[in-house]
């Protein structure tokens, strides 16, 4: 950047990306020159060097103030150069926080500006964007290259949808939603839902999106929203969504990574159906998966979730996942019918959760699996009176490479033909288990031998 050109410093936490996307973008759509990470940093620079040169050259340092930023070590030491640096510090405050000592510190001669959220119409704002202004004044673009730096990043479409949601479609790709409201529906299968649906050009700019922002206060996400977004590789839902509903991103081939909020209770049938491209996902802690949600997505190769409170899965749920090796899920309530067909499955790792009664593993579970080795954390249902715990018709039929079943605590109810007749399966089992008797119909089903396991 020419030290010539006054411009914006942007310091904020990674966790609050999109709340300083915003900033950085109504920034640039009032002609006022920004620099923000990573954006504007060169490739193969050195961070801390780059960051530092701008900090020095910067004609005003906006601190976006939240919990997260205070605990960043690195927006401290942003604020501390701005300081060293005699910069003029405009801290937005986002939320009602308290200043730790160091912050209060660096900014006990700055006016702080509160705000719920940034909102463009907001007085708060306007007040922060004049004192930018101020200081910085509207940037004259010096050549080509500086205006395609600024062009590329302003907002490119944007429209209205009901109960006070709107979005915006910055050139680049990305695309916010805004606002608060119980659902997001698209036009494209708009049919299904009366309560809200989105205007014709959500329809119009579906391929041009390749990363999703949800603002805090969404509170679900419809049916079939984003269906078949062909471009769309990021997606970041906020914990105020409770809901993903069936189809909402399915079809959506260029999907790798979702950040998922913790607040999160169910997803939709078939909501991430077909998401070949997607490699990672992060569980919340209380979480019903539906049928299908992740059917065909071969991308994934491990689910682990060892902190849950609960977890459902549904039938089908991850079946096809052509490269899905390894799978930790601990506080399970179920595994449904042909949640992992056709998955390669080396080891697979369950620990259910104390519940009333019934099937644990669902009829065909694991059927045509790729499964080698199973440990199944099964509570001891002795322990409660009434309570008793199965595992379902065919759950490891046609499972050809299963050598060993490790019950690690209690034995279930097994139904008979649990294996196929030609399985040789090795179950071990904890001596003097109430339950041992009971899984002698399925080892005459098949060539299954049972063996004792030292108590720990």
């Amino acid at each position: 950047m020419k030290h010539d050109i006054k411009y914006t410093f942007i310091s904020y936490s990674s966790e609050n990306q999109q709340s300083a996307d915003t900033v950085r973008m109504l920034l640039m759509k009032n002609n006022i020159k920004c620099w923000m990470a990573p954006y504007d940093i060169p490739a193969g620079s050195k961070y801390a060097y780059t960051i530092n040169n701008a900090i020095e050259y910067c004609s005003c340092f906006v601190l976006l103030l939240t919990e997260d930023s205070q605990n960043s070590e690195f927006v401290e030491k942003e604020v501390e150069r701005a300081v060293t640096y005699k910069k003029i510090i405009i801290p937005i405050m986002l939320g009602n926080i308290e200043l730790n000592s160091g912050f209060r510190f660096y900014l006990g001669n700055c006016q702080i500006i509160a705000m719920k959220q940034i909102d463009e119409k907001a007085l708060e704002w306007n007040s922060a964007l004049s004192a930018i202004k101020s200081i910085v004044g509207e940037t004259v673009v010096r050549n080509i290259t500086e205006h395609n730096m600024m062009s590329e990043n302003m907002l490119s479409q944007s429209g209205e949808l009901r109960n006070a949601i709107s979005w915006e479609l910055l050139s680049d790709g990305r695309l916010y939603i805004k606002g608060s409201g119980k659902l997001i529906a698209s036009t494209l299968y708009g049919q299904y839902l009366d309560e809200i649906s989105v205007d014709s050009h959500l329809k119009e700019i579906k391929d041009k999106v390749k990363k999703l922002y949800i603002d805090d206060g969404i509170e679900s996400i419809g049916e079939f929203s984003f269906f078949d977004f062909s471009e769309l590789s990021e997606v970041y839902i906020p914990n105020t969504v409770r809901k993903i509903n069936a189809g909402a991103f399915k079809n959506c081939h260029k999907l790798k990574h979702i950040e998922m909020g913790c607040q999160l209770e169910e997803i939709g049938l078939s909501a991430f159906e077909n998401c070949c491209n997607l490699e990672n996902f992060n569980l919340p802690d209380n979480i019903v998966i539906s049928s299908e949600a992740f059917k065909n997505c071969y991308g994934l190769t491990k689910i682990v979730k060892k902190d849950a409170k609960f977890i459902k899965l549904y039938q089908n749920v991850f079946e096809n996942c052509k490269n899905l090796k390894y799978v930790e899920l601990r506080n399970v309530d179920w595994i449904g019918t042909n949640a992992f067909k056709n998955c390669p499955l080396d080891t697979v790792k369950i620990y259910f959760r104390s519940k009333r009664c019934g099937e644990i593993l669902q009829d065909e579970a694991f059927a045509s699996s790729g499964v080698r080795e199973i440990y199944l954390n099964v509570p001891d249902s002795y322990k409660i009176p009434g309570m008793f715990y199965t595992i379902g018709d065919a759950c490891f039929r046609d499972c050809k490479k299963l050598s060993n079943i490790y019950f690690e605590e209690a034995v279930p109810f097994i139904d008979a033909h649990v294996f196929s007749k030609e399985q040789r399966v090795r179950i071990h089992i904890k001596k003097g288990k109430r339950n041992t008797i009971l899984i002698k119909k399925c080892i005459d089903g098949g060539n299954c031998e049972m063996e004792y396991m030292k108590d720990n």
